[in-house]
């Protein structure tokens, strides 16, 4: 193994520069996260004293953990995954945590911070190795967020109804109130295609619905 200035690379050798490559990595951000993910998944240090470098030391005791260049190679890698699916997870979080985003809304898939593809398999790879239900049942949801963001909606998000509502009064609304607001839904030139967002986003909840649920139980059984 030899790592200098964000450089990783693990090779299968006896001689020191050749055989093959397991893992490479010259990205500094995307080892230093994979070096957090590996020194969370391997807390007990097997490591023996001199080690002071965080990064190298959790590399090797992730190695010495490992009974085969082949599983160093799938640790390392599957780790590197793992770093890069939690960024994913926290970029997307980070967008829902900011408060603009309304769950009776929609918003053009422009506004993610990645492919939503990207996120909802960021998550279901997440929920395979998470441990905790607290956490998956939050991936669930987040998962279950990304309906609200369509490709096609444009700059200007557009309310589920075809119309922004606006608060309701807290002591409820009149007869007349609520006629003149069922008066704007009906009559909104935005009515059509909120609905054709709604239909497409209803069919793509269920199949995130799925996805998620397999990706629960396949983690169910990974963990027993």
């Amino acid at each position: 193994m030899s790592i200098a200035n964000g450089w990783v690379r693990v090779k299968k050798s006896r001689y020191g520069l050749f055989g093959p490559t397991l893992y490479n990595e010259r990205n500094a951000y995307r080892t230093a996260l994979t070096a957090r993910t590996l020194s969370l998944i391997f807390a007990d240090s097997l490591l023996p004293p001199g080690f002071t470098d965080p990064v190298l030391s959790a590399f090797a005791n992730a190695i010495l953990h490992c009974s085969t260049c082949k599983e160093v190679a799938a640790v390392l890698n599957d780790a590197m995954v793992q770093a890069e699916d939690s960024t994913i997870v926290s970029d997307f979080a980070d967008l829902m945590a900011k408060g603009t985003i309304r769950p009776d809304t929609f918003y053009d898939v422009s506004v993610l911070p990645h492919p939503k593809e990207t996120i909802i398999a960021a998550i279901e790879r997440q929920i395979l190795w998470e441990p905790k239900q607290e956490r998956i049942e939050w991936l669930k949801t987040g998962a279950l967020l990304l309906w609200n963001f369509q490709r096609g909606v444009g700059s200007t998000p557009l309310p589920l109804l075809g119309e922004n509502l606006g608060p309701m009064p807290p002591s409820g609304m009149t007869a007349d109130e609520i006629d003149a607001i069922s008066e704007r839904i009906a009559t909104s030139p935005n009515r059509q295609r909120a609905n054709q967002f709604r239909a497409i986003a209803d069919s793509e909840a269920k199949q995130i619905e799925e996805r998620i649920a397999a990706a629960i139980r396949l983690g169910a059984v990974r963990r027993s």
